[in-house]
């Protein structure tokens, strides 16, 4: 199965359930958090030990970033798919 890119807004107590339920499943992996302070976000991923997990400010930069993500697993599930 792919893994699934996962982007959250905002860095309230809630970021924290929503981070911890989406670690916890194999197929997906959050790849940015955005807060109108970057600090706040690159402390949240921190907190979480989140690897490669970007820290941006504006929601249109979060849902780049998925896209990358997205056309990046699509290509590697692709080249999984044509070797397997």
């Amino acid at each position: 199965m792919k893994e699934l890119g996962v982007g959250i807004i905002g860095t309230g107590g809630v970021s924290d359930e929503y981070i911890r339920s989406f670690e916890m499943n194999p197929h997906t992996r959050v790849i940015a958090i955005c807060s109108r302070d970057k600090a706040k976000a690159a402390a949240k991923a921190a907190q979480h030990q989140l690897k490669n997990c970007a820290a941006v400010t504006r929601p249109e930069e979060l849902v780049k970033l998925l896209m990358q993500f997205m056309a990046q697993n699509a290509v590697a599930g692709g080249a999984q798919q044509a070797a397997g």
